[in-house]
């Protein structure tokens, strides 16, 4: 399951082993200032709902999990690393700042409401 830390005024996730091929990476680092937007969704099974659009790559097991890039229809480019029964981030990333290539992370980790205030205060 992947973890989420805020280091300074970096947002860091780290992915678990089995995590990475199908993320295509070991880690992803947002810098607080790209971040427009961030919330924890409570419902532990609305992360997988909250998806948009086609999968562009990576691992899909129905109503299970979600791992790699979404919204090829939807014009919403997410990355989503999210699991049934665990709550989620959702962070909504300004596309005049952020380095990445989506405009919102959807992450499912157990600390998702800490870290969501984490990140509020430290904004």
């Amino acid at each position: 399951m992947a973890s989420v830390t805020l280091h300074r005024d970096v947002l860091i996730v780290r992915f678990a082993f089995w995590e990475r091929p199908f993320a295509l990476r070991g880690r992803l680092a947002v810098p607080l200032a790209a971040v427009r937007d961030i919330a924890d969704i409570a419902d532990v099974e609305q992360p997988l709902r909250k998806t948009r659009g086609v999968r562009r790559a990576g691992v899909l097991v129905t109503g299970l999990l979600k791992i790699g890039s979404w919204g090829l229809t939807s014009g919403v480019r997410q990355f989503v690393c999210v699991r049934r029964g665990v709550p989620a981030l959702r962070v909504v990333l300004d596309a005049g700042t952020s380095t990445l290539r989506y405009d919102e992370l959807l992450i499912s980790t157990p600390d998702a409401a800490e870290v969501a205030d984490a990140v509020l205060r430290a904004r």
